[in-house]
């Protein structure tokens, strides 16, 4: 089987503290995608769920509560007591399922 070679993008919020803004950051780019092309053709990724599980225990790895990856959120006028402090991870665990499905389209992957 052979799996197409692509850079992939898929940007979440995070606050810059050199600029100091908030940015969008290609979280993608953390993936070894050899690594993962490797896995599949070695058959120990075999299907859309162990991609998914790979997925999550590797963005849980790199961006689960860390705080360079953190930022707070919260209405305009809210009061501090009100702001949420949400991290990269949870932005990227909402829309996992939409990730896993653009990587194999974009990588051409065949089970």
């Amino acid at each position: 089987m052979k799996i197409k070679n692509v850079n992939l993008v898929y940007n979440v919020l995070v606050y810059d503290w050199n600029e100091k803004r908030v940015k969008n950051y290609n979280v993608l780019s953390y993936l070894d995608l050899k690594q993962i092309n490797k896995k599949i053709l070695k058959k120990e990724i075999s299907n859309y769920d162990e991609l998914k599980e790979y997925l999550r225990s590797k963005f849980m790895y790199y961006f689960w509560s860390r705080a360079e990856y953190e930022i707070m959120v919260g209405d305009l006028f809210c009061k501090e007591d009100y702001l949420e402090k949400i991290d990269a991870y949870r932005q990227i665990e909402m829309n996992l399922d939409l990730i896993v499905k653009y990587i194999i389209d974009e990588m051409k992957i065949k089970w």
